[in-house]
């Protein structure tokens, strides 16, 4: 599939979801992202029955996550474990590859007779060649227990917000219910035939303005929240992008050099079919990163608001339906690749080290660039929360009068109900940084 062909897939239904997405009231917007993190269909009052019709994939648990879905929870810990105990210095280094530097220069020599001198002592799979990239993951790994403190930090936040907006919500509610003008409207309704104008006096004005100031600073809240994830979204992505020139082409290359060693006929032939599987999950993978960065950056040029990152978000998963099908297929190849690797631990452990080197620091890459787009729809959650609440300041303060206060009042109980539900789903989320490291616990 060429980029121009999925520039135009994708831009369809780019348009198609943010069409449906100005169907929806502003104060669903945050909630169904909610749902969609959650793994749940926006069984929501207001939401297009298109938009409901889309999320077949909800049920899917591998879709579920605040940030980061369980499955990449689990694999980056996997990993971050394994590169922590990559080599540091060089006699950690020969007795992880098994090989002193002598004994490889021998070994190189056997394998390619052909090679020169020169060319042999500064072949890639030395010990001394491989020390400083080992060296390199090894530090990198340590910097992600700051990045999950950070993850699980803005996770809560939606949890502790989901709280302070319920019992914000009902102290309005009952200010509102006790301002005179609701009392007038209660000892007048049902006493007259005559239809009665209740207009603001002096003292609902003032209590008025009082609570357009408690839904100001509820807003502040949003928006330092919004701040605090668009830069832990930017840090990540230079976390990510110092695998991208650091880390993966020196393990690309030490997989092409195995690919050309003269292994055994059975190796060699493993080891061809591995580097094969390994293009097309890179081929994979770009596809998917290229998906994936749709949800929060438009389709071919397309700019998105929060309503189109969380319309394109529930129309199949959080990162979308063409993500999601890439996404189990690059699975699918992973696992053949996985096999292979293994028949190969069989016969090389040191050939196996090397290839799972690649394989598995790439997948890293990979789960860290989902993360990154998780972080950019917790961002877009905080944005179309905001803009609720300015909304909600807005109609407020333009409200004089019972009728529309008693509208007001409604509708924001029904938020305030949904709400409720909110705070005990982003719970859930939570914890399951909790169950995935009980799980890596159980591996040992």
């Amino acid at each position: 599939m060429t980029t121009e062909s999925i520039d135009n897939e994708m831009k369809n239904q780019a348009i198609e979801a943010l069409e449906l997405g100005k169907k929806i009231p502003p104060a669903q917007l945050p909630l169904i992202l909610v749902y969609a993190m959650s793994g749940k269909k926006p069984d929501l009052p207001g939401v297009p029955s298109g938009l409901v019709s889309h999320t077949s994939n909800f049920e899917d648990p591998e879709i579920k996550g605040l940030v980061l879905t369980k499955t990449n929870i689990v694999y980056i810990k996997k990993y971050v474990k394994e590169a922590l105990l990559l080599p540091t210095t060089l006699s950690s280094e020969e007795r992880y590859t098994g090989y002193s530097e002598s004994e490889m220069i021998n070994e190189l020599k056997t394998l390619k007779p052909d090679a020169s001198e020169v060319v042999i002592k500064n072949n890639i799979l030395l010990p001394s060649k491989l020390l400083p990239v080992h060296e390199y993951t090894n530090n990198h790994a340590r910097k992600w227990a700051i990045f999950e403190s950070r993850i699980k930090q803005v996770g809560t936040d939606v949890n502790i917000f989901a709280k302070d907006f319920v019992i914000v919500a009902t102290d309005l509610i009952e200010v509102i219910s006790e301002m005179p003008i609701m009392e007038r409207i209660r000892t007048t309704i049902g006493k007259s035939s005559i239809e009665i104008d209740f207009k603001f006096d002096e003292d609902d004005t003032e209590i008025k303005y009082a609570l357009i100031e408690m839904l100001d600073d509820l807003k502040k809240s949003t928006d330092r929240h919004s701040s605090r994830v668009g830069e832990l979204a930017k840090d990540l992505t230079k976390y990510s992008a110092d695998m991208d020139t650091d880390i993966l082409p020196f393990a690309i290359n030490i997989t092409d050099e195995i690919s050309t060693l003269n292994f055994s006929d059975k190796i060699t032939e493993l080891t061809n079919q591995i580097v094969a599987l390994q293009k097309e999950i890179d081929g994979l993978n770009d596809l998917y990163d290229k998906q994936v960065g749709y949800a929060f950056t438009g389709a071919a040029g397309m700019v998105f608001p929060p309503v189109g990152i969380i319309s394109w978000a529930i129309t199949g998963g959080i990162f979308g339906d063409k993500a999601e099908k890439t996404r189990k297929l690059k699975n699918k190849k992973i696992k053949e690749r996985n096999q292979l690797n293994k028949t190969v631990t069989e016969l090389s452990a040191f050939s196996s080290k090397m290839l799972n080197f690649k394989s598995k620091t790439d997948e890293f890459n990979s789960k860290l660039k989902e993360a990154a787009t998780g972080l950019r729809n917790l961002e877009a959650l905080w944005q179309s929360i905001s803009s609720y609440i300015t909304d909600a300041k807005n109609n407020l303060n333009s409200i004089n009068d019972g009728t529309r206060l008693n509208s007001f009042m409604t509708d924001l109980s029904k938020v305030k109900e949904k709400w409720v539900n909110v705070r005990d789903m982003t719970y859930e989320l939570i914890v399951l940084f909790k169950e995935a490291q009980e799980e890596v616990d159980s591996l040992k």
